[in-house]
């Protein structure tokens, strides 16, 4: 019998920036993680919201990562990048992506 993890997964070699703080979109970038996929959270300096959702009972302190950011995020590298301030900073990781999920608000264009 084969371990799991030396079977090739389906998505190895896709590149995904994932920007914004929405559990669906986390969760979205979980799927392509598990499949594979190299999957890069930008994060504002404050951190996700995810971080201070569910915290651990046995570990109540604020600087703790709560039990959804460690479960929905366990697949992914994370980056902190202040795009709301500087977006051009987003620049060298949106030209690295291959797939962007993005749970930002749309521009308003007209």
């Amino acid at each position: 019998m084969t371990d799991s993890d030396d079977r090739p997964h389906a998505l190895a070699g896709l590149r995904v920036l994932e920007i914004g703080d929405a559990a669906a979109l986390a969760y979205a970038g979980k799927l392509l993680a598990e499949f594979g996929a190299d999957v890069v959270k930008i994060e504002l300096p404050g951190g996700d919201d995810s971080r201070r959702r569910i915290p651990l009972p046995d570990e109540p302190a604020p600087e703790v990562d709560g039990a959804l950011h460690r479960w929905i995020n366990n697949s992914k590298r994370s980056v902190v990048q202040d795009w709301v301030n500087n977006p051009q900073g987003l620049n060298q990781f949106l030209d690295a992506a291959d797939v962007v999920l993005s749970a930002l608000p749309a521009r308003d264009t007209g």
